[in-house]
């Protein structure tokens, strides 16, 4: 014999569905990161990178004191010297929002600290 759902119970089921389906969206969103990082690993460890620059696939974005970012990515581009990246590589593994590590790199290569070849950034050398 069927049931037949109450419009009350239809509407509860609903609702734990569409909240189950936001947190999946979510789950979604941070996997794809995690992936993100993983896969910039890869190509990094595959171009020679020094092992202890990587970022670990577990390591999750948070607020840094203002002002972190350019000794932060002048540091990264300093222990790597012979490598050229692009912005969002070094924004993937310093834990930076791309737009602020492409305008601090701007600065940097304004102030002569960095710059760019082919649309690689890499430390300026002399």
């Amino acid at each position: 014999m069927e049931k037949i759902l109450s419009e009350k119970d239809v509407e509860s089921l609903a609702e734990s569905l569409i909240e189950l389906l936001r947190r999946l969206q979510s789950d979604k969103i941070a996997l794809e990161k995690r992936i993100a990082q993983v896969e910039t690993n890869l190509d990094l460890i595959k171009s020679g990178i020094k092992k202890e620059t990587l970022v670990s696939a577990s390591k999750t974005h948070h607020k840094r004191p203002y002002g972190q970012n350019p000794k932060r990515i002048r540091k990264f581009l300093a222990e790597n010297p012979d490598k050229k990246f692009k912005s969002d590589e070094i924004a993937a593994q310093l834990c930076i929002a791309r737009s602020s590590t492409y305008a601090t790199l701007k600065r940097l290569e304004e102030k002569g600290i960095a710059e760019t070849v082919d649309g690689l950034w890499r430390k300026k050398t002399l």
